[in-house]
């Protein structure tokens, strides 16, 4: 390449580098100007909510009736033999209806 190829081949980089940086200059504004898009509807957005009432809605509880017979705790072991009952796996105190005996 000679003279005036080469002064072509450099026009045409640099009119292609001029067109790129515009275009990265547009790519910046459109960001830019999403972004202060977007906080305004954000900022609309929590407005709207300070101004609705602060209501809270409560579901009523169901809950199960007491039994009819009352439920006593059996204690299957005393302080004496726990050692024994942990290592052995078995239930140190149980739930149960209360035996009237």
């Amino acid at each position: 390449m000679h003279d005036e190829d080469l002064i072509s081949v450099a026009s045409i980089f640099h009119r292609r580098h001029k067109q790129y940086t515009n275009f990265m200059l547009k790519v910046v504004k459109h960001i830019i100007e999403a972004y202060l898009i977007h906080r305004k509807l954000i900022e609309k957005d929590e407005q709207k909510n300070r101004d609705a009432p602060n209501l809270t809605y409560y579901k009523t509880i169901l809950h199960q009736p007491p039994p009819t017979t009352p439920i006593t705790l059996k204690l299957q072991g005393n302080i004496n033999n726990l050692k024994v009952s942990i290592t052995k796996n078995q239930p140190v105190l149980t739930f149960g209806p209360s035996s009237s005996s």
